[in-house]
């Protein structure tokens, strides 16, 4: 961009007109290029650029605007399955572990997981 301003002032200071110069670039869009000339013909470049830049300001806000209301929903549900995947990595263990545990004690005869079996039989004092 900074290329391509210092090549307009180059050109403009040679005598080329305003539009002339920018429509040699391709970061300017046709429709300012167009507008930029007429701006020129009539002699309101002030004018113009000042209805330019309320343009390209609303233009702004408005895609911030739409961006923002994306985005909020989106990083809502994100930050709420990463809530929920904690929760459930560290409480779901110590369900299974208190099922398992309420079934030893209460002498029910089911397999018992190999983990809590090992934990078992080291606390006890046998080993597995």
């Amino acid at each position: 961009m900074r290329g391509a301003l210092a090549d307009i002032r180059t050109q403009v200071v040679r005598g080329s007109s305003l539009q002339k110069a920018m429509a040699q670039h391709p970061v300017f869009d046709g429709q300012l290029v167009a507008m930029i000339g007429v701006a020129e013909e009539v002699k309101q470049l002030d004018t113009m650029f000042e209805r330019l830049g309320e343009r390209y300001a609303a233009d702004v806000q408005h895609r911030t605007a739409i961006l923002g209301s994306v985005l909020e929903p989106a990083t809502i549900l994100l930050i709420a399955c990463l809530v929920g995947t904690v929760l459930v990595a560290m409480y779901l263990p110590m369900f299974v572990e208190h099922d398992v545990l309420s079934r030893m004690r209460n002498g029910l005869s089911q397999r018992i997981p190999a983990m809590t079996g090992c934990k078992q039989g080291r606390l006890q004092g046998h080993h597995a």
